[in-house]
């Protein structure tokens, strides 16, 4: 009887300590995925500023609004989401749209498709000091390198929002002088991108060209 009370006792601890592994594991998934929240019906309302000097100086601020429209099966059989991308120069204007583009969220990864081109935006666990290829999946695949997230449950006051954990993604950040590039995505729990920022400079061109481009969420409808 003593023996197969131990036994008995022994598997209700390795049942106890699979369930809480498994709890574990789901409850980490969860809070991975409130970076990047998705559903047919979410609105993004975006502050953008765009600066750009080449031949000429162009300078201009605008609103964007991203909306999921649909979701349906791409050539992979994946659900994928359709963003329809919006804007307007100013509250008082009507929405014209813009672009189209789509989104795929799978147990690994968030993709993102921006004009034809596939972009890896997260992995997922999610990770302070996590690398990835995001261009792995595009021409860009050896040009540049690993996206890094480089903050991790960070508080955030942006615009009227205050977010209580924010995750901080770099795509480029290299500095040869002559030529200068950051971007970088910020994104906040339940919410998903709150803030973009790309720059651009190429000071050994004749012309000494920037280009500096912004997204600061206005507005979300998401709960």
């Amino acid at each position: 009887m003593t023996k197969s009370k131990n036994i008995f006792v022994l598997l209700n601890l390795v049942l106890v300590l699979m369930l809480g592994c498994t709890k574990d594991k789901e409850t980490v998934s969860a809070i991975d995925y409130r970076y990047y929240p998705i559903a047919v019906g979410d609105s993004m309302i975006y502050q953008v500023s765009l600066f750009n000097k080449d031949l000429n100086n162009y300078d201009s601020t605008y609103q964007l609004l991203e909306r999921v429209e649909s979701v349906f099966n791409d050539n992979e059989g994946r659900p994928t989401f359709r963003l329809e991308r919006y804007v307007r120069k100013t509250d008082a204007d009507a929405w014209s749209i813009y672009k189209v583009w789509t989104s795929n969220k799978s147990s690994t990864s968030i993709e993102k498709q921006e004009d034809n081109i596939t972009y890896i935006k997260l992995i997922f666990p999610v990770k302070l000091n996590k690398t990835w290829n995001g261009n792995a999946k595009n021409i860009f695949a050896d040009d540049f390198e690993d996206y890094k997230i480089i903050s991790l449950n960070e508080p955030l006051q942006s615009g009227n929002y205050s977010f209580d954990s924010t995750l901080n993604v770099r795509q480029i950040d290299y500095d040869y002088g002559f030529e200068k590039r950051k971007h970088f995505e910020i994104y906040a729990s339940g919410v998903g991108m709150i803030y973009k920022d790309e720059y651009d400079s190429l000071q050994g061109s004749p012309l000494g060209k920037i280009y500096h481009y912004t997204e600061t969420l206005l507005y979300h409808n998401k709960k």
